[in-house]
């Protein structure tokens, strides 16, 4: 038995479609372009019940959505207004560079200027979360 197409199924499957789509879209498209909302920010390891070492891992998303982040003219702002950036941090070498201690104080320096008029997100410089040999 073929089922008879109507105006009024035709719209039902596309108001599904387009509210199943609508859960895809991205809630920040004001990020900046090299940032994404699954992008982590920070890792943590903590043992689990067993003894197993877990890393755990903390999303753009999640700071956002503690930070009651929202776009606001087409600027990502937190819950208070502030401006929020999103800065990169070096430092995860395995053997690092023989300049390394200008390049933390450079980076302690931004941080700190960044920091005096915007809420700064700090992405680390090792996702992984495994330890740097």
């Amino acid at each position: 038995m073929i089922a008879k197409i109507t105006m009024k199924n035709v719209c039902i499957v596309l108001c599904v479609g387009f509210f199943c789509s609508v859960g895809l879209a991205q809630k920040y498209p004001c990020l900046p372009s090299n940032v994404k909302e699954d992008s982590v920010v920070s890792t943590g390891q903590t043992a689990s019940p067993t003894g197993k070492m877990i890393i755990e891992k903390t999303t753009v998303a999640q700071s956002l959505k503690k930070l009651k982040a929202k776009c606001s003219h087409g600027k990502l702002v937190d819950g208070k207004r502030k401006p929020i950036v999103f800065y990169y941090l070096q430092g995860c070498w395995g053997n690092p560079p023989a300049d390394y201690l200008e390049i933390m104080d450079r980076q302690r320096e931004e941080l700190s200027r960044l920091k005096s008029k915007n809420t700064v997100i700090q992405m680390t410089c090792n996702s992984s979360g495994m330890p740097t040999p």
